[in-house]
């Protein structure tokens, strides 16, 4: 019994040292749009270019929603493509969100995760907490295939 105990203590770990790891990275990416009711950004990574876009939904209410893709054959796709660098692509989207809230100063955020894709959701969940700037908060709806995730500025 004594065995068990530190093995199931280290997936927790690795999950949390992985997460660390994620927040840590820095990618270089540039700003490709930034107009009163978009935002976007752009970085290659290992050979694919992958955008973040917030576009202001148009309830007036400085409400923003939130999304990132690999562009392929000039369309852009949020499926996992399983070609690697998913730490560098989510550090990059960590990173344009943090520059999206520090220059628009939002009201509400809100993104989606499909269900299709077990991880997803609950690594978005994980990030939120671990990187959501203290003064605000979040909501996580499941909705038929989907999670959609609002982010709320107290």
């Amino acid at each position: 019994m004594n065995y068990i105990k530190p093995t199931l203590r280290c997936k927790p770990l690795n999950n949390r040292m992985k997460l660390n790891e994620l927040l840590k990275r820095k990618v270089a990416y540039k700003v490709i749009k930034n107009s009163s009711s978009k935002f976007g950004t752009s970085a290659v990574i290992n050979g694919r270019e992958i955008r973040f876009y917030a576009i202001e939904d148009e309830s007036g209410f400085d409400e923003w929603n939130v999304s990132f893709g690999e562009i392929t054959s000039g369309k852009p796709t949020s499926k996992m493509t399983g070609s690697g660098g998913e730490f560098d692509v989510l550090s990059m989207v960590k990173d344009s969100l943090d520059e999206f809230i520090l220059t628009r100063h939002p009201r509400a955020i809100t993104f989606t995760a499909s269900k299709g894709d077990r991880s997803r959701a609950s690594v978005y969940e994980r990030m939120l907490k671990r990187m959501m700037p203290s003064d605000w908060s979040y909501e996580r709806n499941d909705h038929g295939g989907d999670v959609f995730f609002t982010m709320i500025k107290a």
